[in-house]
Formats: C-alpha cells, sequence, structure tokens
C-alpha cells in the first residue's frame, strides 16, 4: 500500500491547473485532502480529485486541539493550512503543500514536507518531458509561487532546445 500525504489547498490547486489528476493513480502516495481544505476549493470542486482517487478525511478531535495550539505559533499560516499539518503530525504522514509559511511550520515541528516539484520529479518515469514541462508551466501561469531557479532547471531538463 502507498504511504499516504495530506494536501493542503495549494497543492491541490496546483494538481488541477497542471492538469495532472489523470495521474493520480500514478503518484508515489495515497493522497489525503482534509474536509476543511475541500471547503476552500472553489474551482475546483472536490469531485475531480474524489474521482482520481484521492480521499477526504475529517480531523480527530484531537487533531482539532492541535490546529488551536499551532494557530498560536503559526499566525501567517491558515486555518485550513494548519489542520493540514495537525492531520500530518497527528498521523506520522507526509504534508503536501507549496506554502512557504506552512513548509516553515512543517519543518519546525519535524513533519516532512514534498510540494509539486517532488511530484513532478516523481512522474519523469512515467510521462514524456514535454509533458513534465506544459504542466509545471501550466502551474505557474495559474499563479503558483515556486523557487524560479528551481523551475527553470526542471524545464530546461525536461524541453531542452536541439
Amino acid at each position: 500500500m502507498k504511504p499516504e500525504g495530506i494536501a493542503d489547498t495549494c497543492f491541490c490547486i496546483d494538481l488541477w491547473q497542471g492538469q495532472l489528476l489523470g495521474l493520480l493513480s500514478d503518484f508515489n502516495v495515497r493522497m489525503v485532502i482534509p474536509d476543511i481544505v475541500t471547503g476552500e476549493l472553489r474551482t475546483p470542486k472536490i469531485r475531480p480529485f474524489i474521482e482520481a482517487g484521492a480521499e477526504t478525511r475529517s480531523a480527530e478531535p484531537e487533531e482539532v486541539q492541535l490546529v488551536e495550539e499551532l494557530s498560536q505559533r503559526y499566525r501567517k499560516t491558515s486555518v485550513a493550512d494548519l489542520f493540514a499539518l495537525a492531520m500530518a503530525m497527528r498521523r506520522n504522514v507526509l504534508l503536501l503543500t507549496n506554502d512557504k509559511h506552512l513548509r516553515m511550520a512543517a519543518t519546525q515541528e519535524n513533519v516532512k514536507v514534498k510540494g509539486i516539484l517532488w511530484l513532478l520529479d516523481s512522474l519523469e518515469d512515467q510521462v514524456s518531458g514535454d509533458y513534465l514541462a506544459s504542466a509545471l508551466e501550466r502551474i505557474l501561469a495559474g499563479g503558483a509561487r515556486l523557487p524560479p531557479d528551481q523551475c527553470k532547471a526542471r524545464l530546461a531538463r525536461w524541453r531542452p532546445r536541439t
């Protein structure tokens, strides 16, 4: 069975923008979306994620209490993102996010974090470089704030100039 990864809102949006949901079954993690995050998704709604194989879960009472504690330490992080962090912490699973403040909080809490670039890298043996480059370009065009140097390096690798 694949390890679990708790996804936040921006990770879900980046998957959607990159048109990567069709590859969800090829990811090396089983994606879980906290139900509070599903409430934040406007476009797309949660349905395409569920149809692609993602799961939604509710926070346990202990996780809700942990969110209250975390909100005192990480004021720049949204409540929905703190739910994703709390669930990843309590369940000892991977946190899937590209959010800078949430990544910093997760690192301070010793939670393993991966983002969309890691996910794209993990698909290199399964899809063409051109597909990955196009997905990354769509994600960036959608407004994702990813490290420019890392994006540029991947685009050069996936779509080398001849």
